[in-house]
């Protein structure tokens, strides 16, 4: 006898197939009460509230023992028996014959398991066991919220189902159950990017950009926000033709992850990766021997510690250059193109070294190869510039890289230790077991590498270098291919790639010249290549003519060794610029950062954007620059050297001034935006010709923060060395909220060292102490945070400043809240509150009675925290700042939840939920939804509290912020932690 009870959808008990009778609605609903709560006793008055709710028959319990009765006698031919048991009915059944406790059990084993493909089955077969909405005929308190709640559960259920479809390349099979999902729910954000990455993979980028646009609409219409920060980026990579965004082979990965939405990972599971690979090379030819050898190192699989190839063939079948040992520490020589390492991998780890002179193609050849292999690495592919040899700057610390490491795994900022042996620890422990590519551009020396190596097989590491990188060969299997200059058939077949066959043949001998003055050199030939196309009417004869009679050369970086004339081929393709894209690109050189904004380089060169945008679309015609991103601009490392050398001397001071200037202004502007109610800093008028485009909105000024942290971070060095420290600690204050919130804080230190050094006022001086504590406190640095603020204090008090004295023992209270010691932190908050009130302060005075309710709060003393919190609420209110209001009311629920006062907890809190999500801060708005469905659960309203949880969880798991495990763990217990 085979038994099936039905619960999702019409409520039903079958026998082999056969249904039977269970009589009317509420008889029915008595039997579900049960099933919901299968094996489990349910005491009577709770089955009579599940039944009536707050509507009972006269008589209700006589109701119950009937219908319990008239159930008793089909459950028992069907050979379970309905029992009575001192604290409730219990109705003892397999969980599994009941679809609501299958299709539980079935969702879980989908997310604990490690077979893609199974998963998929496990969810497909979860949700077949639907046949409707649960309950329809039922109204009770009860009822509606089991239905809320499988409701909720479903739709989670589907959303992981599409993820993984679509991981599997499903898109084709999922469209038309997105299409119709999306209709049902129009403003879920990662139910519309699954139906945008399907239409994208479909071939119908043009509805998938409707379907973003119509979502953004009705978010607007209907809730007055914008969509969040993963389905923008989403967009964004439809909109660039993202490589990532391809679908996986037909068969799909077996382990790790595919390209994902990246607007909601399946739960358990990872989804998507970094995808950070520049663009492949346009035009690439040539090279196919180091392909190949690239490939031998890097393209087979790893079981054993060994590279899988052994037959000296490159994964993709074409012949490879011989891989020899080197038993005596140095590359053995082939045939001058490829060289290799010790023959082990160690740790079944691949690293290939490609090595070769500035300017030989390396990054080139990289990239080339990691275009054509996407697919071996699905778990993502992260690209890091080392830097090794910029001729404006330092290398990158190895500290510094493991950070970029991190961010690049989208690790949150509030969970990176401070260590950095404990970051780059966490670094190996997220990347073991995953399928990664890590690209480490243009590297200095093998010890930069080091610490960047992952710990274990499976990922796949590629270094660009200068140098050989011996140490990696010896100590770390590394297997390197050396870069020369092109051989003349492959010069002539890149030329001709550019040129065209009918130009190659009309002027052999300007050519053979070209090739001859060239010198093998990729970037040289590059460029010339690009004068001849953008000058057609010019013959080619012309061109060798120019590079013929250049005087000079550019020497190369690399050990003083000369490749190839690079200067006379810059040289004549710099006399061809107008005169707007030669004065442009004289002033590339004197910028510090890794590229350049549009605005900054019009006030570099003191032209209108508008002009500047002009010459340097010539410049990147011309190959001098490369448009890496909409208006901003990097060049070439020997490229920007030459340019250094082009810029008048006299005028390189005022080009200097004019780019912190810019720099500086718009910082400020930046800064003004995300953090409003900050005191200013006083600033002299940017000069003459400086182009200042200050955000307006807080999600501009936080992308305009993100895109020009390193060069703001060089800007800082350059005023500091060029003389100007009003503008080094004033650049330093303006970064110093963005790299708090960001979680630079080791950068938040260091730039304030160098303000300090370089400023040349008490104010300077005060405020760079006061940026060294802040960083300090957030890495628990306490004692060096009090020494900078005591001498902050100082300063201050020489001065006269009340309220730059009110901000430090502001800064000591959090130093003492941070140690976990709320009473002297009181008192600090207490001294602020004293001054800022003594100059009428009024975001001083309101900032510090909120921290005092907070810390009253921690202490115990909850009436004393309620009436901190509505002095400073009233303050605000006064002063219409939103954001500390929606602050204050957080801390107001804290205190009323603690109180017990649970209706005016609920009410505080949705008063700053709403206050929130006017300011579009998404991380809090989940904060406050988590903490109301706390006060919800202790009120006694399970269904009220699961929903804030779920919608918690939700955008915190769409943030990628780690208390989404936790929010979920009330979900899974059911209870508040």
């Amino acid at each position: 006898m085979v038994i099936r009870f039905s619960l999702l959808g019409d409520i039903q008990v079958r026998v082999d197939g056969g249904a039977i009778a269970l009589g009317h609605v509420r008889q029915r609903t008595v039997l579900a009460a049960l099933l919901v709560e299968a094996n489990r006793p349910v005491p009577t008055d709770v089955l009579l509230e599940r039944v009536w709710g707050g509507c009972p028959p006269r008589r209700p319990r006589a109701a119950l023992y009937g219908y319990l009765s008239r159930i008793r006698h089909p459950l028992a031919a069907a050979g379970v028996r309905l029992a009575r048991q001192s604290d409730g009915y219990v109705l003892p059944v397999d969980p599994m014959t009941v679809d609501l406790h299958r299709f539980e059990r079935l969702v879980d084993r989908a997310h604990t398991g490690t077979d893609p493909a199974a998963a998929l089955g496990l969810f497909e077969e979860a949700l077949a066991l639907w046949d409707g909405d649960v309950l329809t005929a039922m109204d009770t308190p009860w009822a509606n919220a089991v239905r809320e709640s499988l409701n909720a559960q479903r739709h989670a259920a589907t959303l992981d189902r599409n993820d993984l479809a679509l991981r599997l390349g499903h898109h084709v099979r999922l469209l038309a159950a997105l299409r119709a999902g999306v209709r049902e729910h129009p403003l879920d954000e990662r139910l519309a990017g699954q139906l945008m990455l399907a239409l994208y993979r479909c071939g119908q980028p043009a509805g998938a950009l409707e379907c973003f646009e119509r979502l953004r609409r009705d978010l607007t219409a209907e809730l007055g926000v914008r969509p969040g920060p993963a389905i923008r980026e989403l967009h964004r990579r439809i909109l660039t033709g993202d490589p990532a965004l391809s679908p996986p082979p037909a068969d799909g990965p077996t382990t790790g992850t595919a390209t994902g939405t990246g607007t909601g990972p399946v739960t358990g599971r990872r989804s998507g990766g970094p995808h950070q690979l520049p663009a492949a090379p346009m035009g690439f030819t040539g090279r196919e021997a180091q392909l190949a050898a690239v490939d031998a190192v890097l393209g087979g699989t790893v079981s054993d510690g060994r590279a899988a190839p052994t037959n000296g063939r490159a994964g993709n079948g074409r012949a490879a250059p011989a891989l020899s040992a080197a038993s005596n520490g140095r590359n053995a020589p082939t045939n001058g193109s490829a060289h290799t390492g010790c023959a082990a991998v160690a740790n079944g780890m691949r690293i290939c070294v490609i090595s070769g002179a500035g300017g030989m193609g390396k990054t080139w050849l990289a990239l080339r190869w990691a275009a054509a292999h996407l697919d071996r690495f699905p778990d993502g592919q992260i690209h890091v510039n080392l830097r090794g040899f910029d001729p404006a700057g330092a290398p990158t610390p190895p500290a510094n890289a493991v950070r970029a490491l991190l961010d690049a795994l989208d690790v949150p900022a509030s969970t990176i230790p401070a260590d950095p042996q404990a970051q780059a620890a966490l670094y190996r422990s997220l990347i073991a077991g995953r399928r990664i590519l890590i690209v480490l551009d243009n590297a200095r020396d093998s010890d930069q590498v080091v610490p960047l190596l992952p710990g274990t097989a499976g990922c796949a590491v590629l270094v660009t270098s200068r140098h050989r990188l011996t140490g990696l060969v010896i100590a770390h299997g590394a297997r390197s291919v050396t870069l020369d200059a092109l051989t003349g058939s492959e010069c002539r077949a890149l030329l001709a790639a550019r040129l065209g066959d009918r130009r190659m043949a009309a002027e052999p001998g300007a050519i053979d010249r070209l090739l001859r003055y060239c010198a093998g050199l990729p970037l040289a030939l590059g460029i010339v290549a690009a004068r001849a196309t953008t000058e057609p009417d010019v013959p080619l004869a012309a061109l060798a003519d120019e590079l013929a009679t250049a005087a000079g050369r550019l020497d190369a970086l690399d050990v003083g060794e000369t490749v190839g004339d690079l200067r006379a081929v810059l040289a004549c393709s710099t006399r061809a610029l107008a005169a707007p894209e030669a004065r442009v690109f004289g002033h590339l050189g004197v910028a510090d950062g890794p590229d350049v904004s549009l605005e900054a380089l019009a006030s570099l060169t003191a032209l209108p954007a508008a002009a500047a945008r002009r010459a340097a679309r010539g410049l990147a015609n011309a190959h001098l620059v490369t448009e890496h991103g909409p208006g901003r601009y990097r060049t070439h490392d020997l490229v920007r050297l030459y340019a250094a050398e082009q810029v008048d001397p006299a005028g390189r001071p005022a080009a200097v001034r004019r780019l912190l200037d810019h720099h500086l202004h718009t910082a400020a502007a930046a800064a003004r935006v995300v953090e409003p109610y900050r005191d200013p800093v006083a600033l002299a008028p940017p000069a003459a010709g400086v182009v200042v485009d200050p955000p307006t909105d807080p999600e501009r000024a936080w992308a305009w923060f993100t895109a020009e942290r390193p060069n703001l971070l060089a800007a800082v060095t350059r005023a500091a060395r060029s003389g100007a420290g009003g503008h080094a600690w004033r650049l330093a204050w303006c970064l110093a909220y963005f790299l708090e919130q960001r979680g630079y804080w080791a950068d938040l230190v260091a730039t304030n060292q160098v303000a300090l050094a370089a400023a040349d006022d008490p104010l300077g001086r005060a405020n760079a102490h006061r940026g060294i504590a802040r960083g300090h406190t957030w890495l628990g640095r306490f004692d060096e945070a009090r020494s900078h603020l005591r001498q902050a204090l100082d300063l201050f008090g020489r001065l006269g400043d009340a309220t730059g004295r009110g901000h430090v023992h502001r800064s000591l209270a959090r130093v003492s809240a941070r140690q976990g010691r709320p009473a002297d932190a009181v008192a600090h908050d207490l001294l602020a509150l004293d001054l800022f009130r003594a100059v009428g302060h009024d975001f001083g005075q309101a900032n510090v009675l909120n921290s005092l309710g907070w810390h009253h709060a921690h202490l115990g003393d909850l009436a004393q925290a309620v009436d901190y919190c509505e002095q400073a609420l009233a303050i605000q209110r006064a002063t219409d700042d939103r954001f500390g209001q929606a602050l204050t009311w957080d801390s107001l629920g804290y205190a009323h939840h603690r109180l017990g006062r649970h209706e005016q907890a609920i009410t505080c809190y949705e008063t700053a939920l709403a206050l929130f999500r006017r300011t579009d801060n998404r991380y809090l708005e989940a904060t406050v939804l988590a903490r109301l469905g706390d006060v919800h659960d202790r009120a006694g309203n399970v269904a009220k509290a699961r929903a804030k949880w779920r919608t918690s969880a939700d955008i915190l798991a769409a943030l990628g912020h780690p208390d989404a495990r936790r929010v979920e763990a009330k979900l899974t217990q059911g209870h508040e932690r």
